[in-house]
């Protein structure tokens, strides 16, 4: 009766939780869900990396609409959480200290405030967060953003602009267009112009920024891990605190049994007989017990440098079933994409979901 009662308590913990670090743009729906509408897209490709990387979330249907104009304040969001711009604060600033058109409980403020003390210019402390993002304005923000994240001055050899219409391009913006276009992050239209006002979609912002991301220097890209579900564990510590482990070798699963296992079972938490430690690692994820109606489900994997995010989703609101379920869950991984990786972290999303009538 009491372990029942300590696994309750483990399963509502973990629904009420949100580890912080999430990159999510606005949306309600989990990404894992929301896949219907770009699968035929010509930048399906692009934009499923967004959504890998949970930069890209579905709306209230689960739809990306990767033909919607993008804001500012969006881009400006994506820009932030793509690059990962962090800023540490004394004291944090209010955002009325920055610009005075963005009220201080829009859900976009904590970015805008890491955007202006990183890449972000600002004039006139106008930021215009709900129009539509330009073409020309956006080479001046990804240029900024990259030079500020690979922490070197842009020395970029550029060509002049061969557009067709290159004279209508603002002067502000036409070092940053001829330097974008040279590194081949923006191109121009089948007709030879760029089209320097013309407002960017969801879809072409996407490829813009998975561009640039492989731009970068190897140690600052992020790269999606592919896995596998392997199996789970309903038997263990149920008071264990949510964690990830990676598990390379015959050795560590051992390690991992005298460390997990509970002590009044004979039953194993896995078998090694079943992976192949010549090319195959374990990603072993602890402490995220649920109902098997409803298990947290992992939505990528992704690696940057020497640290390997899992990211999860997990539905709240919903009907459960009775029985608490998987403490324990493994995921097969190729034992190449994750050698080096030092720090595991784990980021679990909770997304509320109306129950089904």
């Amino acid at each position: 009766m009491q372990k029942q009662k300590n696994q309750k308590s483990a399963w509502k913990i973990v629904c009420s939780i949100a580890i912080s670090g999430t990159i999510l743009l606005q949306g309600a729906v989990t990404a894992a869900w929301a896949d219907s509408d770009y699968a035929n897209h010509w930048a399906k490709e692009e934009i499923g990396k967004m959504v890998a990387l949970r930069l890209y979330q579905g709306d209230e249907q689960g739809l990306i609409k990767p033909d919607r104009v993008m804001t500012r304040a969006e881009f400006m969001t994506l820009l932030v959480r793509a690059f990962d711009f962090q800023v540490n604060f004394i004291k944090a600033p209010d955002i009325k200290d920055i610009v005075d058109d963005v009220p201080s409980n829009a859900w976009y403020t904590d970015d805008l405030i890491r955007a202006a003390h990183t890449f972000l210019p600002i004039e006139h402390r106008i930021f215009h967060p709900d129009e539509g993002m330009t073409r020309e304005v956006m080479a001046q923000w990804v240029m900024a953003a990259y030079t500020h994240k690979s922490n070197e001055a842009t020395t970029i050899t550029t060509e002049n602009v061969d557009f067709t219409d290159a004279g209508e391009i603002d002067p502000l913006y036409v070092e940053a267009v001829k330097q974008a276009a040279s590194l081949k992050w923006l191109t121009g239209y089948d007709d030879g112009t760029f089209q320097p006002k013309a407002q960017v979609t969801r879809a072409q912002a996407a490829v813009i920024v998975a561009r640039m991301l492989q731009t970068l220097p190897e140690n600052l890209r992020k790269e999606i891990i592919p896995y596998q579900y392997h199996s789970r564990a309903d038997q263990g510590k149920w008071d264990a605190t949510p964690q990830g482990l990676i598990l390379r070798s015959k050795e560590d699963i051992r390690a991992f049994e005298e460390k997990w296992r509970d002590p009044s079972s004979s039953l194993s938490l896995l078998d090694p007989t079943q992976i192949d430690f010549e090319k195959q690692a374990v990603v072993a994820l602890i402490g995220y017990p649920s109902s098997s109606s409803n298990p947290p489900l992992v939505t990528s994997m992704v690696r940057q440098d020497d640290q390997l995010t899992i990211h999860l989703e997990k539905k709240t609101g919903v009907i459960e079933t009775a029985d608490i379920t998987g403490i324990y869950r493994f995921y097969r991984v190729s034992k190449e994409k994750v050698y080096g990786i030092k720090e595991v972290r784990t980021d679990l999303h909770t997304i509320t979901v109306s129950p089904e009538k």
